[in-house]
């Protein structure tokens, strides 16, 4: 059994931040992280995925809006229901 292992260098970043925010990043033993680039991270990829999510719910809601105006695709949509195995 072969393993591959990939690392990737993480690019460094520089940024500005609000005095507020910088000290509650500096807390960051207190949130069980290890490190400032550890929280940030974390604190990124939270926002990753809710803009993700919120992308996501705008399509349903595009689509449900289609559905609920087009009888040939509900129609479609029963018929391939009714034909689905059971």
């Amino acid at each position: 059994m072969y393993y591959l292992l990939i690392t990737y260098k993480m690019a460094q970043v520089k940024v500005t931040l609000k005095p507020d925010l910088l000290k509650f990043i500096d807390n960051y033993p207190q949130f069980g992280y290890g490190s400032r680039t550890q929280i940030i991270n974390a604190a990124i990829e939270l926002l990753q995925q809710k803009l993700e999510q919120e992308e996501l719910s705008k399509s349903a809601q595009i689509y449900q809006e289609i559905y609920e105006t087009d009888a040939e695709l509900q129609a479609l949509t029963e018929e391939g229901l009714e034909n689905w195995p059971k």
